[in-house]
């Protein structure tokens, strides 16, 4: 018996080595796949960073980007910066974007218009506002372009005096949502025969 058991200890000594070498093969092969891993997380990071769905300096809400102005312009001056930028002037389409929307509006041109024929207000894409969402204030009615001035709607002529030209938000689909490569209606509008932009601060 005491044979038996001098071979089968020598026996594990001769093992334990080998699975030692076992463990530590082990233990670098998967250190070495979570180094991969971490590369291609980085690099996925990356490439999203890149590929943000909306251009830089816009911001991201929801399935829309929104760009705000730093210069005061007419409405048709802000109607002319979005087209050239892919885009067009704000489109309110939900209380919850009109939510987000109404602590930043200080005062901000949207894309908004009446028709002098019935007084109705009409989005840059033809669609009738819903009175559901929000209702012109017409009390003090001066023109037919539409200004959001601290959570009220309050329509303007366009081209405007300095001291009330506004600044505006641009608005676009955000990338991979829905007709997000779809080219904007342009709308003819009672504002299209206003003047050029005035870019001067008042």
């Amino acid at each position: 018996m005491k044979r038996d058991s001098s071979l089968w200890t020598g026996m594990y000594k001769a093992e334990r080595p080998a699975l030692s070498s076992l463990w530590r093969l082990a233990a670098e092969i998967l250190g070495f796949l979570c180094l991969i891993l971490l590369g291609a997380v980085a690099i996925l990071g990356l490439k999203c960073y890149k590929c943000s769905p909306c251009p830089e300096n816009w911001f991201w809400y929801g399935e829309v980007c929104y760009h705000f102005s730093t210069e005061w312009k007419t409405w048709q001056g802000s109607k002319d910066y979005c087209i050239s930028h892919s885009s067009k002037l704000l489109q309110i389409e939900s209380k919850e974007e009109l939510g987000f929307i109404t602590p930043l509006s200080s005062s901000l041109w949207i894309g908004l218009t009446s028709k002098a024929t019935n007084r109705s207000w009409i989005w840059d894409d033809g669609t009738t506002l819903s009175t559901d969402l929000f209702q012109v204030n017409e009390r003090d009615y001066v023109g037919d372009c539409v200004v959001l001035k601290d959570g009220e709607v309050h329509p303007y002529d366009s081209p405007l005096p300095k001291y009330l030209q506004s600044w505006h938000i641009c608005r676009v689909l955000a990338l991979g949502t829905s007709e997000s490569e779809a080219v904007f209606q342009l709308p003819t509008t009672a504002c299209l025969s206003s003047a050029a932009a005035v870019t001067a601060e008042p």
